[in-house]
């Protein structure tokens, strides 16, 4: 019996023991407790004033900034103004970032009575793009504004908008013209200029005919975009141009069959974008064309595999004539270059519907040819055969042979 008591004693101090315990740690937590300081569940770096101290009076007019669009991989700065209008002094500690890309910057941590101070954030648009909106946490002993959450926003884009990218003119005729236009806006001045262009040939294209260029500044109405969802800024507004040009080009006729490709290279009033480019591609076509194994309309050159030496190796084209004049077109060879090339053109095929001509054409390298190379490049040119015709649109077609003979 008196073990039982003794066991029954013990139980009871247990829960005396566990009540006291969870009693104790109850009061601990909500003595602790203040709203005022618990901030992200930690107490504020600055501490509020105690009872019958002279309080401060923290006064923010503007927690939020709009640095419209901005182009990558440059920093920007505001400042907002913390003024003090309490009786007490004002203390500043600065908290988290929303990213590394930000920083926070105190000019000054104890604002006296009636004094003001900048808060700064910094903010880097390295590798970002789009809409962004950044935030910095600034703790105050003020009780009424224990934190105050700084925001910055805006988008992330090029400065200047080329659009399209480049002209691209396909299956242009021999004695047609073109002409084509590109807008070219910028999202952050309000006067984007060209000062003055040229063109540049590409490293392996012909030059262009002569064009024409006219460029004009853009209208309001012009400039005006319509924008997907997707690219509204995060403020909800769609980020349009502010300034922009339109560069319009004309050619005059062309006058030979290929693929052309040139540059147009503006300079513009801008220092962080100092020059624009437009690249400008144009095949031209005509009543003749050819086509075979190894020919490549786009650069007009026929290509061999390597070839060695004491082998003979050939290509078989066709040149081919459309249109009302193809029954009387006749073709000549004008010149070929290396001299050892054979060429031999055969007799034209007329189509059943008359409206088009075959003339097999066949370039052959012969067994006897020595080690040589023509490849292309500044030491190894091109081989060329230049073959005349009677069509008024196409007085001479030009042929380019690559080929290599090894030892």
């Amino acid at each position: 019996m008196s073990g039982l008591r003794v066991i029954g004693w013990g139980l009871a101090a247990i829960g005396v023991g566990l009540a006291v315990g969870v009693g104790w740690a109850y009061y601990r937590v909500w003595s602790a407790y203040d709203p005022m300081v618990l901030i992200h569940g930690a107490k504020s770096p600055s501490e509020l004033p105690v009872e019958g101290q002279a309080l401060p009076k923290l006064v923010v007019e503007n927690t939020e900034h709009n640095f419209g669009v901005l182009d990558a991989d440059v920093t920007r700065r505001h400042a907002f103004v913390f003024r003090n209008e309490g009786e007490g002094p004002l203390t500043l500690t600065a908290g988290t970032t929303t990213c590394r890309c930000t920083l926070l910057d105190l000019r000054q941590t104890e604002i006296p009575p009636g004094s003001s101070t900048e808060v700064v954030i910094e903010w880097n648009t390295k590798n970002q793009s789009g809409p962004y909106r950044q935030t910095a946490t600034v703790y105050t002993n003020d009780p009424k504004h224990p934190e105050v959450i700084l925001t910055i926003l805006g988008e992330v884009r090029a400065a200047l908008k080329v659009s399209p990218p480049e002209l691209v003119f396909r299956n242009i005729r021999v004695g047609e013209s073109i002409s084509g236009e590109a807008k070219i806006v910028s999202y952050i001045t309000q006067n984007f200029q060209i000062i003055s262009h040229q063109w540049e040939a590409t490293s392996n294209g012909t030059n262009l005919p002569q064009f024409d260029v006219s460029i004009t500044p853009l209208s309001e109405e012009q400039l005006k975009e319509p924008s997907p969802a997707s690219e509204a800024s995060s403020s909800g507004s769609q980020v349009q141009p502010r300034s922009g040009v339109l560069v319009q080009i004309r050619s005059k006729p062309f006058s030979n069959m290929g693929s052309f490709f040139q540059k147009l290279v503006l300079k513009t009033n801008q220092p962080q974008n100092p020059q624009v480019e437009i690249p400008v591609e144009v095949t031209v076509v005509s009543d003749i064309s050819i086509f075979g194994p190894g020919w490549n309309e786009k650069t007009g050159i026929l290509s061999f595999l390597p070839i060695r030496r004491g082998q003979q190796a050939e290509r078989k084209l066709n040149l081919t004539c459309r249109g009302p004049l193809s029954k009387e077109v006749r073709y000549q060879i004008v010149s070929v270059e290396p001299k050892f090339l054979q060429v031999e053109l055969g007799t034209p095929n007329v189509l059943r519907d008359g409206q088009a001509s075959l003339t097999p054409i066949v370039v052959r390298i012969p067994p006897n040819v020595e080690p040589v190379s023509y490849l292309g490049g500044d030491h190894y040119p091109l081989g060329q055969i230049l073959i005349s015709s009677t069509h008024p649109q196409v007085p001479q077609l030009e042929i380019k042979v690559r080929f290599a003979v090894e030892p």
